[in-house]
């Protein structure tokens, strides 16, 4: 049950969710601490390259404390299809912030190519589409005679398509990839915003220590105009190829640690936690994801092992 405001702070916390929802529009797409496992969401031509099929949930509550925080679900599906040199999938994204709900469904395709004996060259393609709501007058309440708060947005409509390439062998990947290529302008009441081109960069490594422990660093690089280069570095280890553990580091921004426990030959369950250093650590609770992952072998499967990416 909802806890009744004065119209003073509703107006000022739709102000604030407003200017958020506007850096959102022109921002980021969602991000993820969990991104070296998920790595189909941001790149189309990683899709396939493990020789086994994969249904990944990926759930993230960020800043943990603050009402209307961003959440986001998503729910990846991926197949491989040995025999063509091809990978197939589909992404399903939810991401909610303040008043604001975006649903997007894209279907991804990847063609690999060899070239050297180990080393395998993905190239990727996305299309879908985004639907966009904001419920600024239902959920924040009238504003007097405020026109950024006069009426909702319901189910605009938006396709998009995006593009990746990803090189790779058993022990590291680098990968280039602009999941969302078209720019779509949203125009409301006397402000406007919308989605941008965004483009990652992502490696890494894998490199066995001993028998019973692998370390696994990696990076990532978004950028998208208007926004800061956003930089994550993880560090991760495998114990007993079956718990995973390892620390974040997201610059300008945030710490934390996460986790991974195989339960079984199909069953991954993972946990990450990361705390903002910036002006957010003095209302937030930090953001918390929690990752399950069934993997299963197909017709095509060739060795039929979990791949370390």
């Amino acid at each position: 049950m909802k806890v009744k405001m004065t119209r003073f702070i509703r107006i000022g916390l739709g102000i604030i969710i407003m200017l958020s929802s506007l850096e959102l529009l022109a921002q980021q797409d969602p991000m993820f601490s969990n991104y070296m496992f998920n790595l189909a969401t941001i790149n189309p031509a990683s899709v396939g390259h493990s020789d086994l099929g994969s249904v990944m949930s990926v759930n993230r509550f960020q800043w943990v404390g603050i009402e209307g925080a961003p959440e986001t679900h998503t729910l990846n599906a991926e197949y491989p299809l040995k025999s063509i040199n091809c990978g197939a999938g589909l992404t399903y994204v939810l991401d909610k912030v303040g008043p604001e709900r975006s649903n997007n469904i894209y279907l991804d395709y990847a063609y690999h190519l060899k070239v050297t004996e180990n080393l395998k060259l993905g190239l990727g393609l996305n299309a879908g589409f985004r639907v966009f709501s904001a419920s600024l007058r239902d959920d924040i309440g009238q504003s007097g005679d405020d026109p950024q708060f006069a009426s909702n947005i319901k189910g605009k409509f938006t396709p998009n398509f995006g593009v990746g390439a990803f090189l790779y062998d058993r022990l590291f990947y680098v990968g280039i990839s602009s999941p969302k290529i078209l720019n779509h302008k949203y125009v409301h009441s006397t402000t406007s915003g919308g989605e941008k081109r965004h483009f990652y960069l992502v490696s890494g490594y894998v490199y066995y220590i001993n028998k019973s422990v692998i370390f696994k660093p990696s990076v990532y690089f978004k950028f998208v105009e208007g926004a800061p280069l956003s930089c994550d570095i993880n560090t991760n280890f495998l114990i007993n190829n079956r718990i995973w553990f390892g620390a974040m580091f997201r610059w300008g921004d945030a710490v934390g640690f996460l986790t991974q426990v195989q339960l079984n030959d199909k069953w991954r369950l993972g946990y990450t936690y990361d705390f903002s250093f910036s002006k957010m650590r003095t209302v937030s609770k930090g953001s918390h994801e929690i990752m399950l992952t069934f993997e299963f072998e197909t017709k095509e499967s060739k060795d039929k092992t979990h791949w370390l990416f």
